[in-house]
């Protein structure tokens, strides 16, 4: 009877345990990402995800594959720009853009693939979802952003409540620098994909800025590719 019941309550835990592998959720580090935000009280106005890859492959032939498989909810349309060096298709919607590019090199292409949705929520593992089951490369690197707005003017005391944040996280190579209009910072959580920055690992970047439309937070992983 012991051994029924232990096979019915291992069935039960396997069946329960398959149907969430099936549904799709972030990862831990994602949600440090929106935990720094939640820090300083950011409301998230846009994510975004660039994919990048090498091709072998004819560049329209890429390029249109992979615009034909991105699966968005929206209706968008399209501009396709082209010369002797690049193909780019670029999407245009009204809470979706980006566009997917195709540059030749001397005997290979770089793909790029770049995504920006004007959201309320952390949908940064959406967007990189969509991408992966687009472009179907396993070795394509990524980087992600959000940018979130703030409801202060004080750059200074949320750059120190982050870096609190990342401390009590066991981050590494913390280091801060005063811009022009804020303040901008790298670090290694050993959360995400890491770059190489003097010799340092970097896995982090966020900058805290002050713009005539308002103050905001952008953090990028593992770098901020955005202008800022």
């Amino acid at each position: 009877m012991k051994k029924r019941v232990w096979f019915v309550i291992s069935f039960i835990c396997l069946v329960f345990l398959i149907i969430n592998m099936d549904k799709p959720k972030a990862s831990n580090s994602e949600e440090f990402l929106t935990k720094i935000v939640n820090e300083v009280e950011g409301d998230i106005q846009e994510c975004g995800v660039k994919a990048s890859f090498i091709s072998y492959d004819d560049e329209k032939e890429t390029v249109e594959g992979i615009l034909k498989n991105l699966k968005f909810e929206e209706p968008y349309h399209t501009n396709i720009k082209e010369n002797e060096k690049i193909y780019s298709i670029e999407i245009i919607g009204n809470n979706i853009s980006g566009y997917v590019q195709s540059t030749k090199y001397e005997n290979y292409k770089v793909i790029v693939v770049d995504l920006v949705k004007v959201t309320e929520n952390d949908e940064l593992y959406q967007l990189e979802e969509i991408i992966k089951n687009a472009i179907g490369n396993e070795s394509a690197s990524y980087f992600k952003y959000i940018k979130a707005r703030l409801h202060t003017n004080d750059l200074m005391d949320k750059n120190n409540k982050i870096m609190a944040l990342l401390k009590r996280n066991n981050a590494q190579n913390i280091e801060s620098i005063k811009i022009d209009n804020g303040y901008s910072t790298i670090a290694y959580t050993k959360k995400f994909d890491h770059i190489t920055v003097g010799r340092k690992f970097v896995d982090l970047n966020y900058a805290l800025c002050s713009y005539r439309s308002g103050n905001y937070l952008i953090i990028g992983t593992p770098e901020i590719l955005v202008s800022y």
